[in-house]
């Protein structure tokens, strides 16, 4: 994939909660991932120069109700513009804003809510990244819940990188993780 001078704006991926059917009947299993608002590769060369990114978002499945009145994990969000799953990401000369990534909560009789991980960026561990003068501003990984609700954890307001990431020359200010009832860490990386 390559985009040169590119605008994506308000894009948007959504985890569906999701079921199967087995030969006992309905089995309810965790909630669908969300992972990347604007762009997702999985492998491959991805190049993005000049281009702007804003108002994506990744949001995760609800959790659906299970046998004996509970519920299935909510589903994860990573990467509200970007995620990589495997493969090379450069990104240059572009600018990442108000993206979000958005994991849902839980009913406390749940198996707990799904986890955000990079409001801008995600990078999964056997990837790389080069980021290069570039501008990474008001981006939010959110795990959304409150006290009656379990809600999963937060990571990377702008980027999260289990992978390689190299890191140039860029901005990364205004980012937030924000964590619900379970921990949130790094609001920039």
């Amino acid at each position: 994939l390559a985009l040169l001078s590119c605008r994506l704006l308000d894009n948007a991926a959504f985890g569906n909660p999701t079921t199967t059917n087995q030969s006992g009947g309905l089995v309810v299993t965790n909630s669908g991932v969300a992972m990347g608002g604007a762009i997702y590769s999985d492998g491959g060369e991805c190049e993005i120069r000049s281009s702007t990114l804003e108002n994506n978002q990744a949001r995760g499945g609800e959790a659906l109700a299970a046998s004996g009145g509970t519920f299935s994990q909510s589903g994860d969000a990573s990467g509200g513009a970007i995620a990589i799953q495997a493969g090379r990401l450069q990104l240059i000369g572009s600018t990442l804003t108000n993206n979000l990534a958005l994991a849902a909560s839980a009913p406390t009789n749940s198996f707990g809510g799904g986890d955000a991980f990079g409001g801008a960026l995600f990078v999964r561990s056997n990837a790389q990244a080069v980021v290069e003068q570039t501008v990474l501003v008001g981006n939010t990984a959110q795990t959304d819940g409150d006290v009656a609700a379990l809600a999963g954890d937060s990571s990377g307001g702008a980027i999260y990188s289990a992978g390689q990431l190299r890191l140039f020359e860029s901005t990364l200010a205004g980012n937030t993780a924000i964590g619900g009832s379970g921990y949130a860490s790094g609001a920039g990386l």
